[in-house]
């Protein structure tokens, strides 16, 4: 006994709809009748009718078929990348193919379990000159970078000479001042290092580093 007859249904098709408004159930006045069930997201996992057939599938995260099984012993499944792109079939019968995509879902190979091997060279080319587009971006920020620190330590070393020349300077005219010399520069410079040791920052015991300290 069908469905409608138990109810006593008199007008048909009889018809249920789930509160999505999914036909779960449909059946006519001869008697033959379909039953359907829904996942959360509405893609119809279940079928079956009243000549015994039946259909279920199954779904990846973004609602894509990926499983398909029959009564009749018929089977498939099927694989998607992360843009949505099929990239591989296979059948119960022993039949697959698989697909390339681009980095612009465009297809680029195919190749199937019949030895069909297809290559897209056009999109091939594009693909590799993005991936050397990209390698040479890359090749760039690290030259970037190396140069970014060469010229941090040149400008620290650059500034540390300025500051022992400075410092240098500083003696030079002070040794001057001191000892009222009224020379040029060059003839100052060598009375400052007659008994100094050529470095700026230590002397050897002159009477204006005894007498000033």
């Amino acid at each position: 006994m069908t469905l409608a007859q138990r109810n006593r249904i008199t007008e048909f098709p009889y018809i249920i709809k789930d509160k999505n408004g999914n036909i779960i159930y449909r059946e006519n006045s001869n008697g033959f009748w379909s039953e359907r069930k829904y996942d959360s997201n509405g893609n119809k996992i279940y079928f079956e009718n009243s000549t015994g057939y039946w259909c279920k599938r199954e779904y990846d995260s973004n609602n894509n078929e990926i499983y398909t099984e029959t009564s009749e012993g018929f089977w498939c499944k099927r694989e998607f990348d992360s843009n949505g792109n099929q990239i591989y079939y296979e059948q119960c019968d022993g039949f697959w193919w698989k697909k390339e995509f681009d980095l612009n879902n465009r297809e680029i190979s195919f190749q199937n379990s019949d030895g069909n091997c297809v290559s897209t060279q056009k999109g091939k080319i594009i693909q590799e000159k993005k991936n050397m587009i990209i390698n040479l971006t890359r090749v760039l920020l690290l030259l970037v970078l190396v140069f970014g620190v060469f010229y941090s330590c040149y400008n620290r070393e650059t500034k540390q000479k300025k500051e022992i020349e400075e410092y240098h300077q500083f003696r030079i005219e002070e040794f001057k001042k001191y000892h009222n010399y009224d020379t040029s520069y060059e003839a100052a410079e060598k009375a400052y290092y007659i008994g100094h040791d050529n470095t700026p920052n230590s002397c050897n015991g002159s009477y204006y580093d005894n007498n000033t300290n």
